[in-house]
């Protein structure tokens, strides 16, 4: 039997790290996609070739910029959490 299942407090540390790094990535990223950017995609299509394109674009921009660097963010920090559970 590996060591590491002989210690009951580093399988639970183990365990949470799992559990945070799927957290952070769900509500980060699939959460985020599914909440602001597809919307935000939904409208920029609905106004393609409107009389209120270019004002959509502009919010479009500033918003989907903001939440793609979340969700960019969230990736980075699920990374993170995986790589110290390796290293453990």
């Amino acid at each position: 039997v590996p060591r590491i299942f002989d210690d009951s407090h580093a399988l639970a540390g183990i365990a949470a790290g799992v559990f945070s790094a799927g957290l952070v990535y769900v509500i980060g990223v699939f959460v985020t996609t599914a909440a602001a950017n597809v919307p935000l995609n939904n409208r920029l299509v609905a106004a393609e070739g409107g009389k209120d394109a270019d004002a959509v674009w502009e919010h479009y921009l500033v918003r989907w910029t903001y939440w793609n660097t979340t969700r960019a963010i969230a990736c980075g920090a699920t990374l993170i959490i995986c790589l110290d559970l390796l290293a453990r």
